[in-house]
């Protein structure tokens, strides 16, 4: 009878560590894995800004993926103890990667460092294990693109490698970097608020050719269409199209030559709103902008952003924040708004745009 008794215990922790994760997460700076219980998995990347690759992989991606075989990671020992295992930590790492377990809804997650020196000591094996097992079935699983994020369409008339750069909105995170000859460039992403930046290689150096602001919607692709061969410097010949404010507390408006456009916070939808033609006077505040702007990035600054005709793009700052502050409160009247986000109000009390972030 005690034997019997003491085998059940030693059962019991084995069988409740595997039957009560419920998902396992593997991410660094560029890739999320993420698998469930249920049988849905999630995997992003966004690509290597820092590296002269082509890889076209890049966005949000989806798939279906066997319950059985994520009960099979969940038997192995670094998930079952993983409450008990400890991170992985070195000074002046140069690659972090996180493993979260979630157990009872409630998550751990626990850090490797990594340093590529042979003299490093080696990270626990339970840990190790458990990340190369769910790299390992990621890369066999049928991934499916998700459907909804950037379509970029590319004019030809270039030999050059064009880089794309998605940021969030306010945030300027990177979200999708995709370097390519190809003329249409697809990057999932999820809903909200993004920058696009479309530059061009030539012989190492990198050149600016756009920057467009644009909203993604739910089960959506947002296209755009750049012709690459009008590209060039902002003159008198070449009419503006719109300007693009960025505060340093996360706040942007973009404004279209008839005074109509979209402002917002970060990236979020429900934090955005848009105003109707008229709202802003183009030419005057264009005017009285460049009597403000300097090209000196040192120190807090508003970021401004002009779009001509043809694509071009100049980017200079102003620390008038009396003028910008006054563009921003007119953007947002209620009653020139529409499509007013959920949370913009709420986040326009609390947090108006500013010169400090």
């Amino acid at each position: 009878m005690r034997t019997f008794y003491f085998l059940i215990l030693l059962a019991t922790p084995t069988m409740a560590g595997a039957s009560d994760i419920t998902e396992i997460k593997i991410e660094e700076i560029d890739e999320q894995i993420c698998l469930r219980s249920d049988g849905t998995a999630t995997y992003s990347f966004r690509g290597h800004s820092n590296r002269n690759w082509h890889d076209e992989r890049v966005g949000l991606f989806e798939a279906k993926l066997d319950p059985r075989e994520f009960n099979r990671l969940t038997r192995l020992p670094g998930a079952i103890r993983f409450d008990d295992l400890k991170g992985h930590y070195l000074p002046y790492s140069t690659r972090v990667v996180r493993t979260t377990v979630v157990r009872h809804d409630k998550l751990k997650t626990l850090e490797r460092h990594d340093r590529s020196l042979t003299t490093d000591p080696e990270p626990p094996t339970d840990l190790w294990d458990l990340e190369m097992a769910v790299r390992g079935l990621a890369s066999q699983i049928k991934w499916e693109r998700v459907p909804q994020g950037l379509k970029v369409n590319l004019s030809e008339g270039s030999v050059n490698d064009r880089q794309v750069l998605v940021r969030e909105a306010g945030t300027n995170i990177p979200v999708g970097f995709v370097l390519s000859d190809r003329r249409e460039i697809v990057v999932s992403t999820a809903p909200g608020n993004y920058f696009v930046e479309v530059s061009e290689s030539e012989s190492g150096k990198s050149k600016d050719l756009s920057k467009h602001l644009i909203s993604i919607k739910e089960g959506k692709y947002t296209p755009l269409k750049i012709d690459l061969r009008k590209t060039s410097g902002i003159g008198a010949s070449q009419p503006l199209e719109e300007f693009v404010i960025q505060s340093p507390n996360c706040w942007w408006l973009r404004c279209a030559a008839d005074g109509s456009g979209i402002m917002g916070f970060g990236t979020a939808l429900a934090n955005s709103t848009e105003f109707s033609a008229g709202t802003i006077d183009f030419t005057g505040v264009v005017a009285a902008l460049r009597k403000t702007e300097s090209d000196q990035a040192f120190g807090s600054r508003f970021f401004i952003s002009y779009l001509s005709k043809g694509s071009a793009v100049l980017t200079l700052y102003s620390k008038d924040g009396l003028l910008v502050k006054g563009l921003f409160a007119k953007a947002a009247e209620k009653t020139r708004s529409s499509n007013r986000g959920s949370h913009f109000d709420q986040v326009w009390a609390s947090k108006p745009p500013d010169l400090e972030k």
